[in-house]
């Protein structure tokens, strides 16, 4: 990376602009495009999208992940297609259906190479997030069912009609809105998805070190094309001392900083360092 970034208070939808797909002219990249980021934590408690609540824990299955629509780059109002290709709603607003994107990949998983996505992924995921046993975030979907109309359409209803705002923010890449593989959870298990997640985003679970790190690889086969990025690595560093050594050697390009004034003029005096508070 040519230049690092402090962020005040992490927020995981930031970091997609970093992980967009296609080649930049060769002469912008490092040889090696590996980004490290040190977050305030000293582990992660959780990878299973649907319970994870913490900013670390957010950020990182932000990008193993998708939703049915996302936020746009830049954009954290408005709606656009991700899994779904298109979506319409019924006359008296309780019927949503949408359609979903063909040929998109689960990540590989131990005795499977990756399948591709249909709706039955998408009702149980669903289904799953509005499960108190099984996500943090299932008051959002208590008013919800989900059915698989046929492998490539899903059609959700709602008790009472609500604006495509709020709806919407319910199938989004963010909290209950994540879709899992369920063929690697019934094979494998909630405790082993837990810290393995297995999803369709442009990065793929490669290995977690306990209060050290999780390392996440370049998904060759995402929808939206490979990213530019090989690997992305999270640090666990409780000590804002010791993240902000790593990002002044560069051994970190990325870290959550303190919402204390005099320290972020501090960090901005570090050469190449940009200090951004969300």
């Amino acid at each position: 990376m040519k230049g690092r970034f402090v962020g005040i208070a992490v927020i995981a939808l930031m970091f997609l602009a970093l992980f967009a797909t296609g080649a930049p002219a060769a002469d912008n990249l490092a040889k090696k495009q590996v980004l490290t980021m040190g977050f305030d934590a000293g582990d992660a408690k959780t990878l299973d999208p649907h319970m994870a609540a913490t900013t670390v824990d957010r950020a990182t299955v932000d990008m193993v992940f998708n939703g049915l629509v996302r936020y746009p780059l830049g954009n954290q109002v408005g709606f656009e297609p991700d899994l779904a290709e298109s979506w319409k709603v019924s006359e008296d607003g309780k019927s949503w259906t949408f359609k979903l994107k063909k040929g998109v990949k689960f990540h590989p998983f131990p005795g499977n190479e990756g399948y591709e996505m249909t709706s039955d992924d998408v009702v149980y995921s669903l289904q799953r997030a509005a499960d108190t046993k099984t996500s943090a975030y299932a008051s959002e979907y208590s008013d919800l069912a989900f059915k698989a109309v046929d492998p490539a359409t899903v059609e959700i209803t709602v008790k009472k009609p609500m604006s495509e705002t709020l709806f919407l923010a319910k199938v989004s890449n963010y909290a209950g809105g994540f879709i899992v593989s369920r063929k690697a959870i019934e094979a494998q298990g909630n405790d082993w998805f837990k810290m393995h997640p297995v999803g369709t985003g442009p990065f793929v679970f490669k290995s977690y070190e306990p209060q050290q790190k999780t390392t996440l690889t370049g998904n060759p086969r995402y929808f939206r094309g490979k990213p530019v990025l090989e690997e992305v690595v999270v640090r666990y560093m409780p000590s804002v001392s010791s993240r902000e050594f790593g990002l002044r050697t560069g051994e970190l390009d990325i870290i959550e900083g303190l919402k204390e004034e005099q320290w972020m003029q501090k960090i901005g005096t570090f050469p190449l360092v940009s200090v951004k508070a969300f």
